[in-house]
């Protein structure tokens, strides 16, 4: 991540875009300026507890699919799948898997949103409002109307 001298930052945008990056607006009323990068960095904290819930749950999914079939009517393997696939037993089965997994999944991450997620969207995005910030100075966008907490 780079800030360009200027990028899309001018003097009648360059507060807003500071405010809503330090807000970490992303997911609120659509902001007008985020960072894919620091989506990124907020997903990679969820991602440390993807495997170890799977990991968890996994020696029970078998289970809620074993008892389902269907009638050996001379059909081929491919067949007899699809029949079992289509059963509303193996959609309750699917439906089941998830939601153990879910639930095993937030027990897992029920923290990340009281900080950690936060913090790694902070990493990326306060480099960018400093750059922002400094740019703005180096103009002289800061004089009179221009006012902006986060520079100031």
């Amino acid at each position: 991540m780079s800030f360009l001298m200027g990028g899309n930052s001018t003097q009648n945008n360059f507060c807003l875009q500071e405010a809503e990056l330090n807000a970490l607006s992303v997911g609120y009323c659509p902001p007008n300026w985020y960072m894919i990068e620091a989506v990124q960095a907020h997903e990679n904290v969820h991602q440390q507890h993807i495997q170890p819930s799977l990991s968890t749950v996994l020696p029970n999914i078998p289970a809620l699919f074993t008892s389902l079939s269907v009638p050996n009517t001379g059909q081929t393997e491919e067949q007899a799948i699809n029949q079992i696939m289509a059963l509303s037993d193996y959609q309750t089965a699917l439906d089941n898997t998830l939601q153990t997994w879910l639930t095993e999944y937030h027990s897992e991450d029920a923290n990340d949103h009281n900080g950690a997620t936060q913090a790694a969207e902070h990493t990326v995005v306060d480099p960018m409002v400093i750059a922002i910030c400094n740019y703005a100075k180096s103009l002289n966008w800061l004089d009179g109307a221009n006012y902006c907490p986060l520079c100031n």
